[in-house]
């Protein structure tokens, strides 16, 4: 039940700072129900303005941030 592995897709056409506060709520809100985010995937065009800004935020909550090759050209984690 607590393995849904969800997912949280961030357009290039985004809000980015409502864009922040959703991800952030899906991760922190309620970390043990199945529908917490797991996984941010963020549009190429948008990665370099994007992930600074949502890193902050999740290190302000105290969350582990895990990325790819590409996120981790972008923010050091």
């Amino acid at each position: 039940h607590a393995d849904g592995i969800c997912h949280v897709y961030v357009d290039s056409q985004a809000d980015l700072d409502m864009a922040v506060r959703i991800a952030v709520d899906s991760k922190c809100q309620y970390v043990a129900v199945c529908n917490a985010a797991e996984t941010i995937l963020v549009h190429k065009d948008i990665g370099s303005v994007f992930l600074p800004q949502l890193k902050v935020a999740l290190e302000e909550k105290g969350v582990e941030i895990r990325g790819c090759e590409k996120t981790l050209k972008v923010v050091e984690v």
